[in-house]
């Protein structure tokens, strides 16, 4: 395929075959412009996350004592400052944290996998245990 150049009014214009530049660089755009909406959209949820995890472990806090907390720096943060402060202040960090990342992930878009993943991991990892262990559990 030979790139072809052919001069219309003042501006060059470079077509390749039947696709030409314009319409790659409006794809280009539209892929940047979906690249933010996910950024978003994973900083949202990784957002929710942080914050029902917050709610689920304070309640596990307040049935079962600090010792149910399974992270040990967070663990003694609770010891010393009271399991809500410690857990406002370790989930308000978290969520600081989502918003940069958001914030650099229009920048570096494998920033967007790693933020997917991370979604996921927290959700089997912290979401769902938490929900069995309160929730579930007790029915059975």
């Amino acid at each position: 395929m030979v790139a072809e150049v052919s001069n219309k009014s003042e501006n060059m214009e470079l077509t390749l075959g039947s696709l030409d530049v314009a319409r790659l660089e409006s794809f280009g755009a539209s892929r940047r412009t979906f690249s933010y909406d996910k950024a978003f959209f994973l900083g949202a949820f990784l957002a929710v996350l942080q914050a029902l995890d917050g709610v689920l472990t304070s309640m596990g806090v307040s049935r079962f004592g600090v010792a149910i907390e399974g992270n040990p720096f967070i663990r003694s943060l609770m010891e010393e400052l009271g399991h809500v402060t410690a857990l406002g202040l370790v989930k308000a960090l978290a969520i600081l944290i989502i918003v940069a990342l958001t914030i650099f992930a229009r920048r570096l878009p494998w920033i967007n996998n790693a933020m997917g993943a991370i979604g996921c991991v927290y959700l089997f990892a912290a979401i769902i245990p938490w929900t069995y262990i309160l929730f579930l559990k007790p029915l059975f």
